[in-house]
C-alpha cells in the first residue's frame, strides 16, 4: 500500500503547478487554436476561397505552361514549388516568390493552364495560424525558444498534476 506524500512534498508540488499553470496557460491556449485551425486547413481553405475548384478536365497541360501563366502575373518571380492537384476538381497550386512584396501562392486549372486567382499566404488566416502556432508572432529564435519551452512545461503540470 502507498503511503500519502509527506505535506511539505505535497504543497510543493501543488505550488509548482499552480504557478506554472497560471505561466503556461495562456501559451497552451494560443497553441491549441491555432493547432486547431491549421489541422483544418483544406476544410477553412474550401470555404474562404472557392475559385480553387475546377472543372475536372479530360486533358491537362503542361507544369511549365502552367507555371509561364503563374508568372505572368508576377513578372521577375521566381517559382520555388508546384503542389499538384490532389483530386481531379483541384487546382494546381504554383509558390512564387516575386521580385518585391511577399510571397504568393497562385491557382492554376490543370486543364486549361487559367490563372484561377493568388493570394498571399501570411496574411490569411491559415498564415497568421502558422506563426502564431511556430512562433507566437515573436520570431523564429525567442518565439520558437518560448514554445519549445512551454511544451516542456506543459509535460511537468501533466506529471504534477496527477
Amino acid at each position: 500500500m502507498m503511503s500519502a506524500p509527506a505535506p511539505a512534498l505535497y504543497r510543493t508540488i501543488w505550488r509548482w503547478h499552480f504557478y506554472a499553470g497560471i505561466v503556461v496557460a495562456p501559451f497552451l491556449v494560443i497553441l491549441a487554436v491555432s493547432g486547431a485551425v491549421y489541422l483544418f486547413i483544406d476544410e477553412i481553405n474550401d470555404a474562404l476561397y472557392p475559385q480553387r475548384f475546377v472543372t475536372p478536365s479530360t486533358g491537362t497541360v503542361r507544369y511549365s505552361q502552367m507555371v509561364d501563366a503563374a508568372l505572368t502575373q508576377f513578372p521577375g518571380g521566381r517559382v520555388t514549388r508546384i503542389d499538384t492537384p490532389r483530386a481531379p476538381n483541384r487546382s494546381a497550386e504554383i509558390f512564387i516568390t516575386p521580385a518585391e512584396g511577399d510571397n504568393v501562392r497562385v491557382w492554376v486549372d490543370p486543364g486549361t493552364g487559367a490563372v484561377l486567382g493568388h493570394y498571399v499566404y501570411a496574411r490569411t488566416i491559415i498564415g497568421i495560424a502558422d506563426v502564431a502556432h511556430g512562433s507566437l508572432f515573436m520570431g523564429n529564435r525567442l518565439g520558437d525558444g518560448i514554445v519549445e519551452l512551454v511544451a516542456c512545461w506543459a509535460f511537468i503540470l501533466t506529471v504534477t498534476g496527477l
